[in-house]
């Protein structure tokens, strides 16, 4: 489920992605979303995105109209997709295996369970990759026309994308909840300040929420400090980064692409359990690959810190260095 609102940054997770593909072994990285065509013949109750997939690949997803409240979500609704995954297309731009390989694998993981149709020839296409050829049976009337459509349209149309600035706030909310309930015990769920949390994630009004005292950053904000989020980015991974402080505990996520979102979970030490304090005292940091299924972590805080500062060392950091590909090793995508 990725906001819409953020497709600036969803397009930096794209590119940052690349960095820990394995040059020998292709595998799924994130779609760039690229908005609603609302001009596209669909029926009155469906909508159609589009994507972009690893090397400029033409994506078409078709899928039921969800309430309003999703607009801003790419994919719309997470849940109902489930039983709703609609039809999903894809032109490839690339002739090289190795991206035609990583396109589908990313293609079929974005939209698992929609029909997977290719709307490029494609010669011995195995089974295994679930994916059709342009008007390969079984092919629905609906499905048949959509395909029509698509290989008429020019590659380049207008497209949609609602924007919705507050969307980060509630999602730091719903996290430093879940951390302080996962992390600090079930008592610290009836501390004031985390009922302020629960507000912040309920309520839809925007200027309702920013009454709340809440204390934190989200996407949009600068940081306060540039070179302290520098040395906490680590390009391609996700950062997350956890810490008790003698006024509460806090958290903080640095994206793939070095845009850093942050939210105290508590104020003061009450309702902790007693190991939270010492533990995480000093900090711990966690990086997420996606691409590589990896997590790395927890790390002690002065062990990153130190590693990206080049005056210490980590075995765990120096293996996933040593995993980074130089974009220019990568095959040619034309």
């Amino acid at each position: 489920m990725v906001p819409s609102s953020r497709v600036g940054s969803y397009r930096q997770r794209t590119l940052a992605a690349h960095r820990y593909l394995d040059k020998d072994k292709p595998s799924a990285i994130p779609l760039f979303y690229h908005g609603i065509a609302e001009d596209f013949p669909c029926g009155p109750d469906e909508v159609c995105e589009r994507w972009i997939g690893p090397s400029g690949d033409h994506i078409y997803h078709i899928h039921a109209k969800d309430d309003e409240r999703w607009d801003t979500f790419a994919g719309g609704d997470v849940i109902k997709r489930n039983k709703d995954p609609g039809r999903a297309y894809i032109a490839f731009t690339s002739t090289n295996p190795y991206w035609v390989d990583c396109s589908i694998k990313s293609f079929t993981a974005r939209f698992e369970g929609a029909v997977h149709r290719s709307l490029t020839q494609i010669e011995g296409l195995p089974p295994e990759w679930g994916l059709l050829n342009p008007f390969q049976k079984p092919i629905s009337d609906v499905e048949r026309t959509e395909v029509e459509v698509i290989l008429k349209r020019p590659n380049w149309q207008a497209a949609k994308v609602p924007l919705r600035i507050d969307f980060a706030e509630r999602f730091l909310c719903k996290v430093a909840i879940g951390l302080a309930y996962k992390i600090l015990g079930p008592d610290v769920m009836e501390t004031p300040y985390v009922t302020e949390l629960r507000r912040g994630l309920l309520t839809t009004d925007f200027q309702e929420r920013q009454a709340l005292k809440i204390r934190g950053k989200n996407f949009w904000q600068q940081p306060d400090d540039r070179r302290a989020l520098d040395l906490l980015h680590w390009p391609g991974a996700w950062v997350i980064s956890l810490n008790a402080f003698p006024d509460g505990f806090a958290t903080t996520i640095i994206t793939p692409g070095g845009h850093r979102l942050g939210i105290l979970a508590t104020e003061g030490h009450e309702g902790w359990v007693p190991e939270a304090r010492p533990a995480y005292g000093d900090g711990q940091v966690y990086l997420v690959v996606p691409q590589r299924q990896i997590v790395v972590g927890p790390l002690p805080m002065i062990e990153y810190s130190s590693f990206k500062a080049e005056i210490g060392g980590s075995a765990a950091l120096e293996a996933l260095k040593a995993m980074e590909v130089d974009l220019s090793e990568l095959p040619p995508k034309r």
